[in-house]
């Protein structure tokens, strides 16, 4: 198997890179639909609850997104990864995902609660 060039990489972090916004913004969508269902001291509706969902979806996807995509990034530029197949590489950008998915509930839960 014969290791990933640069422009391998930077082929697949032009792709990527509107993508992380959006799946980073239906996140915190979904997190905060799910602290508003399962914790009792959230509000349902709530002005507080518009703003979270109006003006935190931008900035998650802002936020969030880009944490991801640093993060990818800077794995990408690790001697190791090139030398992985491409599955394993789609498996570290599952992990990474899912760990972005993790962070937006804990803050969408703190957001929501402090808001609330």
């Amino acid at each position: 198997m014969k290791p990933f060039d640069e422009t391998y990489f930077d082929k697949r972090y032009d792709e990527m890179k509107a993508g992380l916004g959006g799946s980073a913004a239906h996140g915190w969508i979904w997190s905060g639909v799910a602290v508003i269902i399962f914790d009792p001291n959230v509000k349902f509706l709530s002005w507080f609850n518009v703003l979270y969902f109006s003006v935190g979806i931008f900035l998650a996807a802002i936020i969030f997104g880009n944490l991801n995509y640093l993060a990818i990034r800077l794995i990408g530029k690790s001697k190791a990864i090139r030398n992985m197949h491409d599955g394993d590489v789609n498996g570290i950008g599952c992990w990474l995902m899912i760990a972005t998915i993790i962070l937006e509930a804990v803050c969408a839960w703190y957001v929501l609660r402090w808001l609330n």
